[in-house]
């Protein structure tokens, strides 16, 4: 009696999540619940080692806890949480050495891509490209380090885009995440710091970036790219490295 209780449960979470919850897709509703468990890791809302509650995120979001569970699927497989056996879904740990395949990931998407794009790139491409160069010119301006980091990042992400592989495209999403994800652990102090050194090489960057694509400069873009992720590798790890030592000596007090 009690499986047949249990299948009738389930049955009616699927009718409604075939159009009479929220009105939205089953699809749509794991997305968004994949979205939101992401926005609260990067926020630390959710913080590394944290539960993660299945019924607290649907009760949170208005749904079921089917489209949760799918999304918690994902989020697994994507490197988001882990499950322990007998214990449940926790926010995963990542240290140094992760952060290190993260970038050392990004390195290979795009370089691997950005010869392709100098070659072929548009008029219209490089105008979408043109746009987040004010944008970042703005926010560096404001020392804004959040939108900042957002759009370096979308300048990144057009790129990878314009070289028209979707199924690339979804896993540089992916990394891209975890890369904001990283830089979201610092103190919001340090990070406006770091930004604030960087502010104007970073720029720079961006600008010699577009420049060589523009000319459709291939070996210089690639050389271009390459050196910025280095850059941008090896400043977030030294900050890393000193956040973690504060805490280390904060717990040792």
């Amino acid at each position: 009696m009690n499986l047949k209780k249990d299948t009738v449960m389930e049955d009616s979470g699927a009718i409604r999540e075939k159009g009479f919850e929220n009105s939205e897709s089953c699809s749509s509703l794991v997305d968004r619940a994949y979205d939101c468990i992401v926005s609260m890791i990067q926020e630390e809302k959710l913080k590394s080692g944290d539960k993660i509650v299945e019924v607290r995120i649907a009760k949170e979001l208005g749904i079921s806890t089917i489209p949760v569970r799918e999304a918690m699927a994902r989020l697994q497989h994507d490197g988001w949480i882990e499950r322990i056996p007998n214990r449940g879904a926790f926010v995963k740990q990542h240290d140094l050495k992760e952060f290190g395949a993260t970038y050392e990931i990004r390195k290979i998407i795009e370089l691997g891509t950005i010869r392709k794009v100098a070659e072929n790139i548009t008029d219209e491409q490089l105008a979408e490209l043109e746009k987040d160069l004010n944008f970042l010119n703005a926010y560096s301006a404001d020392k804004d380090w959040k939108k900042n980091l957002e759009v370096d990042m979308h300048f990144h992400y057009l790129i990878v885009h314009f070289a028209g592989n979707p199924k690339l495209d979804e896993i540089y999403k992916n990394i891209l995440l975890q890369a904001k994800t990283y830089a979201y652990k610092f103190h919001k102090e340090l990070m406006t710091l770091i930004m604030e050194i960087r502010r104007m090489l970073r720029f720079a960057d961006h600008r010699q970036i577009y420049e060589a694509l523009k000319a459709h400069a291939v070996d210089e873009a690639e050389q271009l790219v390459r050196e910025h992720l280095e850059v941008s590798h090896s400043s977030l790890v030294k900050a890393y490295e000193l956040i973690d030592s504060i805490n280390k000596d904060i717990n040792n007090a």
